[in-house]
């Protein structure tokens, strides 16, 4: 059974249409050993074509082998009707699996995730134990936010494990794939490039544009600078505010933050000063505590906003092509998304409100889970469904104090989304069942 729904998956993968093109503006950066990039992903690629397989094949078999195991892990829990959607809800949504057809690690990321949900839950067996600390050590090695993943994921283990020589073998294993990266790197480079010191350069240039931002508060040598990109950035929230639709400013909102981290020191006005760029990098930790010091309002809002904005499906692309003149930086707004072969706008309406349906159900089992522990509600909630729900919102807001908002991001967690809504869907139905009767 498991043999025939992976072909199935994998057929249905491959024969899907591609939303996003094989090289991206990231992919360069793991085609080649790039300081700003982990090791892992690049060393994937050359050992594959070494034995004479393609990245791209590699990434489709090996998602759809994790999604069979996430299917079989939720049947587990569901009956057979729920399974079934589990499944069609995963392997349908192109945007998902579009990514195993891209050179960006985001594929291998996925399914290392799923990988290591379905044996979180089953490490009693010391082969599951150490499968289990080898994909929480890939998770850390892909890519930098999965490294406060792998270390959630291998501290729930911890509670669950009794023997400390058990515990051992799990951190060794956890920590062979991340070892082996850093090895690699540091062979080839003296220091890592983090995108932390880009992320504050954007934060600090887009809340600049708050006329709660004050300059004064701030660090004397960088005042001129700030004042110019305040009159910038001033008038983009100005065009934000006056949007009405929310999904369509966090999208926005995101993207020109991107537009900030980026682009900034393309502005005319910011080269007629010519202020020295590598000040903001050497001091970017001291300008995040200002940050956090004189706007911690404006900041925690931005963050608000990069939460809601993950669960935003195509609302930009909707709205940008008949008001393009009315859009400040335009141009520069368009170079700060990749290259997209978008479905039609019937598709991303549904998107949408599909979407926005999941984010409703997963925040109110949120509230349930939190209430249900401190005892304020009687809603029995499961061991691995409260832990899945935690690792969902502590992934969303570790993505949303630290970087911007994006499907993309989002995308990571999308199987354990789908699999907690349709719990929740199921203990309703109990619920209203049990009351019923």
């Amino acid at each position: 059974m498991k043999t025939l729904l992976f072909l199935l998956t994998y057929l249905i993968i491959d024969f899907s249409p591609s939303i996003l093109s094989e090289i991206q503006p990231d992919s360069s950066g793991y085609l080649n050993l790039d300081k700003t990039r982990q090791t892992t992903y690049y060393y994937l690629i050359q050992t594959l074509n070494l034995i004479g397989i393609e990245i791209i094949f590699f990434q489709k078999l090996f998602l759809s082998l994790s999604i069979v195991f996430l299917v079989f892990f939720f049947k587990k829990k569901s009956n057979i009707f729920f399974c079934i959607i589990f499944y069609l809800l995963i392997v349908l949504n192109i945007y998902y699996t579009t990514f195993s057809k891209t050179i960006l690690t985001e594929s291998i990321f996925f399914s290392s995730l799923n990988f290591a949900i379905v044996y979180l839950f089953d490490i009693e067996r010391k082969k599951n134990l150490i499968i289990f600390g080898f994909f929480c050590g890939m998770l850390a090695s892909l890519k930098p936010i999965g490294i406060p993943i792998s270390m959630i994921l291998i501290i729930i283990a911890i509670f669950n494990i009794k023997k400390p020589t058990r515990i051992f073998l799990l951190l060794i294993f956890w920590i062979v794939p991340t070892f082996i990266e850093n090895f690699t790197f540091y062979n080839k480079f003296d220091e890592r490039k983090t995108i932390f010191k880009q992320s504050v350069i954007g934060k600090l240039f887009i809340l600049s544009g708050k006329d709660s931002f004050v300059i004064s508060e701030y660090p004397k040598e960088f005042h001129n600078l700030l004042s110019v990109s305040k009159k910038e950035f001033k008038l983009i929230h100005r065009y934000l505010n006056d949007l009405d639709s929310i999904f369509l400013r966090t999208e926005l909102l995101a993207d020109y933050e991107v537009v900030a981290q980026y682009q900034t020191f393309d502005f005319e006005s910011i080269k007629a000063i010519d202020f020295e760029k590598e000040l903001l990098f050497k001091n970017s930790t001291k300008l995040f505590l200002e940050i956090l010091k004189n706007n911690p309002v404006d900041y925690l809002f931005l963050s608000f906003q990069h939460y809601i904005g993950n669960w935003s499906i195509g609302s930009k692309v909707r709205f940008l092509d008949s008001n393009t003149k009315l859009i400040p930086r335009f141009e520069e707004l368009l170079k700060s998304s990749g290259p997209m072969n978008l479905p039609n706008r019937e598709l991303l309406n549904i998107a949408q409100a599909f979407f926005l349906v999941l984010f409703f159900i997963v925040s109110i089992y949120t509230l349930f889970t939190i209430l249900s522990i401190f005892r304020v509600v009687d809603f029995k909630i499961c061991y691995s469904e409260a832990t899945i729900i935690f690792l969902i919102q502590i992934y969303l807001l570790m993505i949303c104090l630290t970087n911007i908002s994006t499907p993309r991001y989002l995308m990571l967690v999308y199987p354990l989304i789908i699999l907690i809504s349709l719990r929740f869907i199921d203990l309703i139905k109990y619920k209203i069942i049990k009351v019923k009767n």
